[in-house]
């Protein structure tokens, strides 16, 4: 049966959530990798819908008709490139080093969940870099000394933030029995709910 016929309009939801289950677990890298460039794209879509809400909730100088929400505003160009970069940094490395996170710990091992904790304590900062370098360019530098001033910047504030929540979320993901492979998507989601808030809390300010 081909794809195309899979995915027909009579379709049931529980057969596309088992398609996506089969390739998920066939082609596990190429499917984390389009599914964190949903996430990643996403995010600045959803943020721009929800601060404009908030801000008519906050003045309500106008109603909040359909045509108003067609013409909310958001950087197209940003949304590709968050796509972009879910697809080619972010979802790639998540399974990578989340993997080697379980490599380090194995299910065997004695007092795993410590192993894990401290193997995806010592492994946040890389995705912490990528993410600066890439945000960096995103927002439009394009010598070397701009990425390496916003790195320096911002990399001790990143860890910060991520290095509480991303090993946590580790432990109790592999408690819960979630599989390897789900850690990247739980990560993925959790990390653009943050975006989301960020966003959000950045467009207010405008």
């Amino acid at each position: 049966m081909s794809l195309s016929n899979q995915l027909s309009p009579r379709i049931q939801a529980g057969s596309v959530l088992s398609l996506y289950t089969h390739y998920f677990h066939t082609h596990p890298l190429l499917v984390k990798a389009v599914t964190v460039s949903l996430i990643s794209g996403s995010s600045e879509i959803i943020s721009s819908y929800v601060a404009e809400f908030l801000s008519y909730q906050a003045k309500k100088t106008s109603s909040l008709t359909p045509s108003r929400w067609n013409k909310v505003p958001f950087s197209k160009d940003k949304v590709a490139k968050l796509a972009v970069y879910g697809f080619f940094v972010a979802g790639p490395l998540l399974h990578y080093i989340l993997g080697l996170v379980a490599r380090l710990a194995p299910p065997t091992s004695r007092f795993r969940k410590l192993r894990l904790y401290f193997a995806a304590l010592l492994l946040t900062p890389l995705l912490d870099v990528a993410h600066i370098i890439t945000m960096s360019v995103v927002a439009g530098a394009r010598k070397p000394q701009q990425v390496k001033a916003t790195l320096q910047r911002g990399v001790l504030p990143a860890v910060n933030i991520t290095a509480p929540w991303f090993p946590a979320i580790i432990v109790i993901a592999s408690s819960l029995g979630i599989s390897v492979d789900g850690w990247t998507l739980l990560c993925a989601s959790i990390a653009g709910g943050i975006g989301v808030v960020a966003g959000v809390v950045s467009k207010s300010r405008r």
